[in-house]
């Protein structure tokens, strides 16, 4: 099931993964994340910022433009 996490949230887990309190499973194990997503908000932070965390938070944002994707390439205009 999907679960949204706030931007301070991530940027705490982030912290405590910087300053290396503890390994990535107990890390994972006392926020109750998955390896999976410390892995993505490491990624989005170190290529994008603040603003790498935040999108990861606008699944809005995401169906938006998704949709505007599917229909370009409805479209005709575009390719795969």
């Amino acid at each position: 099931m999907y679960k949204q996490y706030t931007t301070e949230f991530k940027l705490e887990v982030l912290l405590a993964y910087e300053n290396r309190e503890c390994t990535i499973q107990e890390l994972c194990k006392r926020y109750q994340i998955t390896k999976y997503s410390l892995r993505q908000w490491i990624n989005e932070f170190e290529e994008f910022g603040i603003e790498g965390l935040e999108r990861l938070n606008s699944w809005k944002g995401f169906k938006e433009a998704a949709e505007a994707a599917v229909k370009d390439y409805l479209s005709g205009e575009f390719s795969q």
